[in-house]
């Protein structure tokens, strides 16, 4: 996110209608997780989501409350068009976001399971023109009939080419860095589990020809299935996903790497 954000000069909905806040702590426990989705806009791992429910909370993470990984961004233009009908330069209309929230955070009606692992996120914009006053369509208070603070993030948007600074140039090349080794680990384990799958298939095969008849064949054929199911999902997931996986991450650290020396220390 940071490099979509700071590169591609996108603003994050949620981030300019909520400014960042520390996560509290009440009675040595986190902010509770209805508050951790209307304040933090958490949109996974919430154990108010029927799919997250069962799961083990992640207790290193900042709130063992969920994560925020859904997001709306969105970018306004930098300078007026060539054809903007105005004697002076001019800004554009904005888009301005008024308001964000989580939705689908209920059960689906009738049932006691959650729409989908993930929350939504609706946002709410209003196109402000810089040249009028006031734009008569607009209301002044908005529908629910509670004042909306408009917060106007145009000033965030770079007027040239976005670039990522050192920092976060160094920090996201660490995090890419970690994640190949944990992505080489990982594929190492799955091929050796192949590996043995095909091992385990050719003594069931060699155990079934020395078997007595009967009993044992149904036995022998429904751990050969399995096996074969098992081994056949670590080929493809350690061997060819596995290798797909690292060939990215690697090609991205070198593009990063060489970026990062060009923008000098």
């Amino acid at each position: 996110m940071t490099v979509v954000l700071e590169h591609a000069g996108l603003d994050d909905v949620w981030a300019s209608l909520h400014p960042p806040r520390d996560l509290p702590q009440v009675g040595g426990r986190h902010v509770n997780p209805g508050d951790a989705i209307s304040l933090y806009g958490f949109t996974y791992d919430s154990p108010l989501d029927s799919y997250s429910a069962t799961e083990r909370l992640d207790m290193h993470s900042s709130a063992p409350q969920g994560k925020r990984i859904d997001y709306i961004l969105f970018r306004n233009p930098g300078h007026p068009p060539s054809t903007f009908p105005a004697p002076s330069p001019a800004r554009p209309p904005q888009l301005v976001p008024t308001e964000v929230r989580v939705m689908l955070t209920d059960p689906v009606p009738g049932h006691t399971f959650s729409y989908s692992d993930h929350f939504g996120v609706e946002a709410t914009f209003i196109i402000e023109h810089p040249e009028l006053k006031k734009d008569p369509l607009l209301p002044d208070v908005p529908a629910h009939g509670k004042p909306q603070t408009v917060v106007s993030t145009s000033s965030a948007i770079s007027l040239g080419k976005a670039h990522l600074s050192r920092e976060h140039m160094l920090s996201v090349l660490g995090a890419l860095k970690t994640h190949l080794k944990r992505s080489s680990v990982r594929a190492r384990w799955e091929l050796r589990t192949f590996i043995a799958c095909v091992v385990t298939l050719v003594l069931l095969l060699i155990g079934t020809a020395w078997s007595p008849q009967g009993f044992f064949t149904p036995l022998f054929v429904f751990l050969g299935a399995v096996v074969t199911w098992l081994g056949t999902t670590m080929f493809y997931v350690g061997f060819l996903y596995g290798r797909w996986e690292a060939s990215v991450l690697q090609n991205v650290i070198e593009e990063m790497e060489l970026y990062a020396q060009s923008i000098g220390s």
